[in-house]
């Protein structure tokens, strides 16, 4: 993905955030004055809040993820690198490698830095209560 591509992105998400904190406030505005605010309204919103936060969640953990897969594919690279006349022999040998840590990095739940684990983990310390937050293994901050 391309660094445009990626602006591009925060871009529209940093707008999708304040629009939603728009209408948010908007809802909370006439709530506070006595308009009865249909419960459907309500929950749709908040689902919308969810959905956002989740997939930027899931967005920033594919990002780091990237970044680990980048470096074992560069060194790949250096490493073939030194035999120019079987470089493509060299990056075959290591392409059921390169599926296998995909894998792993994306989809490997006990992998704690794979897309799934840091995903969730992310959605729960946004959600989960901190004082709960803080006794799940899987909640606790990695910092």
């Amino acid at each position: 993905m391309s660094t445009d591509s990626i602006q591009d992105n925060a871009a529209e998400v940093k707008r999708a955030r304040e629009q939603l904190g728009a209408l948010e406030e908007l809802l909370n505005t006439l709530e506070r004055l006595g308009a009865e605010i249909p419960a459907v309204l309500s929950r749709a919103v908040k689902s919308l809040r969810i959905a956002v936060d989740t997939g930027t969640d899931v967005a920033d953990a594919a990002t780091e993820t990237s970044a680990a897969l980048a470096q074992y594919s560069n060194k790949v690279d250096e490493d073939c690198a030194d035999d120019a006349e079987n470089a493509g022999v060299c990056v075959a040998r290591h392409a059921h490698q390169w599926l296998a840590i995909n894998e792993d990095y994306v989809l490997n739940w006990k992998n704690k830095e794979s897309v799934v684990r840091k995903s969730v983990r992310a959605t729960l310390q946004r959600y989960v209560p901190q004082r709960i937050c803080h006794y799940l293994d899987l909640c606790k901050s990695t910092n």
